[in-house]
């Protein structure tokens, strides 16, 4: 049976196996050639049914150390991704940033990105750490865009996100000056 799947239909021969090595009774009747088949073909299947088959083959400990790294390795790839959405978040306001013509319209464009990060701890970090890096003491800031900061710097305190000694250092560096249409 095995010769003519693999003859007549090479394409089903590795899924032929996988079924054979989860039939019933296989293992117990066919210990080394059961086991011999599933190193041969157990990085052939995909995830789900390689994982049915070491669940089947591997031993407890090598299960769950299997589990283990699967797991850790999983963490990796969302760690990577985590952090490569982070950098694609901070070329987006950098070039808001380069894209505005004063002091007053950098402030502006991080006051916007800061507006939509409450519970994103790490990109309102950046949001902050590019704000800092353009305030200088006593920076002028128009009241409209130093409202904004600082309302939406204290929501990210309220939320945890900042300690109020950042907040103080950050609203400490501003002075305020009117809007362009003069009204304060």
């Amino acid at each position: 049976m095995e010769l003519m799947v693999y003859r007549e239909m090479p394409q089903e021969y590795e899924k032929f196996l996988y079924n054979f090595l989860l039939m019933y009774g296989v293992r117990k009747n066919f210990p080394e050639d059961s086991v011999s088949l599933f190193h041969f073909i157990k990085e052939d299947v995909g995830e789900s049914e390689r994982n049915r088959l070491y669940r089947e083959y591997f031993s407890t400990d090598e299960w769950e150390a299997f589990r283990k790294k699967e797991n850790e390795r999983r963490e990796q790839i969302k760690k990577e991704r985590r952090q490569e959405e982070l950098q694609t978040f901070r070329k987006q306001i950098c070039a808001d940033i380069q894209s505005s013509q004063d002091m007053y319209g950098i402030q502006d464009a991080i006051a916007r990105h800061l507006s939509r990060l409450y519970s994103e701890r790490e990109k309102a970090e950046i949001c902050l750490e590019l704000l800092d890096s353009y305030l200088e003491k006593d920076c002028k800031v128009k009241k409209r865009t130093a409202g904004r900061l600082a309302d939406h710097i204290v929501d990210l305190f309220a939320h945890g996100a900042l300690e109020w000694k950042t907040v103080q250092e950050i609203i400490n560096k501003m002075e305020v000056v009117a809007d362009e249409c003069g009204k304060d």
